[in-house]
């Protein structure tokens, strides 16, 4: 996995590799008990699940792999590793 980042920013894979340790330390405390909050009930679920219905993946009310996540804007290097042309 480093080594394909190594190659699609030039950055190298051990700069990847200790971020990547950082951010995941500091995600899992810092940032997911700010941002992470569950649905308490059928209503708040719901009200969750109308975007994901409008974007075609109905039943979802959440997403922790960021699949679903539009970039859009990166680099002009980078087009054809984000978007579909």
């Amino acid at each position: 996995m480093f080594d394909d980042t190594e190659e699609a920013t030039g950055v190298s894979k051990e700069v990847h590799r200790n971020f990547f340790h950082h951010f995941i330390t500091f995600g899992s405390t810092v940032l997911f008990s700010e941002y992470v909050v569950y649905p308490t009930n059928k209503e708040e679920a719901i009200h969750h699940m109308v975007e994901y219905t409008k974007i075609g993946v109905s039943g979802a009310y959440g997403s922790t792999d960021a699949v679903n996540i539009v970039m859009d804007r990166c680099y002009w290097r980078l087009q054809r590793e984000y978007l579909r042309l």
